[in-house]
C-alpha cells in the first residue's frame, strides 16, 4: 500500500500478476459439470515489467496486488477506474460487493470492448475501493459464512473460477442456486 493510492473518497487498487482466462477451445460450458471447469481454463503468472494480453470481447479473470480484511462494522465495492474505463475496458463488471469481515485479494473480471487486443501490466492502478461505515455489525458475519459449502472464497488468495452448481444431486436447487 503506497500513500498515492489515497483519493479524497476512495483507494486505488493495483492489478495482481495471477490470471484465469478460458482456453480458446472453449465453445460452451453448461454449469452443471462446474467440477470440469478447471479442465477449460489457463492460468497465468506474469513476471514484473511484462504484459498480459487481453483480446477484443474477452473475460480475464484476476485480482488485486492487495491483500485486505474489512471489519465487520464496514462493507465495501470495488470500482472500475475512469482511466482504464476510457480505453474501453470494464473492470469489476459484477461481484464488486465487498461483504463485512472479507479477507483475501479481491477477484476482478476485466473485459476489453474493443475490436483490438489491450495489454496491461502487473500493478497498474486498475481499480477503487469505496468503503461504507455500517450503522450496525451484521447478524451473520463473513467469516461464519465461510465454513458454510457454498462459501470457497473466503480468504483468498489467487484468482479462481466460479462454484457456482446446478446439480440437484448436491442439494441445490432453483431456489438455492
Amino acid at each position: 500500500f503506497q500513500r498515492e493510492q489515497v483519493q479524497p473518497a476512495s483507494v486505488d487498487l493495483r492489478l495482481g500478476n495471477r490470471f484465469i482466462r478460458f482456453k480458446k477451445s472453449v465453445n460452451s460450458f453448461d454449469i452443471k459439470n462446474i467440477k470440469q471447469i478447471g479442465d477449460l481454463l489457463d492460468v497465468e503468472y506474469i513476471e514484473d515489467g511484462q504484459e498480459i494480453l487481453i483480446n477484443p470481447g474477452e473475460i480475464l479473470f484476476g485480482q488485486i496486488y492487495e491483500q485486505m480484511e474489512i471489519g465487520d462494522e464496514f462493507a465495501a465495492r470495488i470500482e472500475g477506474r475512469s482511466r482504464v474505463a476510457r480505453l474501453g475496458i470494464s473492470v469489476h463488471c459484477t461481484g464488486d460487493y465487498i461483504n463485512p469481515g472479507f479477507a483475501g485479494a479481491m477477484p476482478l473480471q476485466i473485459i476489453n470492448h474493443n475490436h483490438f487486443p489491450i495489454m496491461l501490466y502487473p500493478y497498474i492502478g486498475i481499480c477503487q475501493i469505496i468503503i461504507y461505515k455500517l450503522s450496525d455489525t451484521p447478524l451473520v458475519p463473513y467469516l461464519q459464512r465461510s465454513v458454510l459449502p457454498y462459501n470457497a472464497y473466503y480468504n483468498e488468495t489467487n484468482p479462481s473460477p466460479s462454484i457456482l452448481s446446478a446439480n440437484p444431486t448436491e442439494g441445490l436447487t432453483n431456489e438455492t442456486i
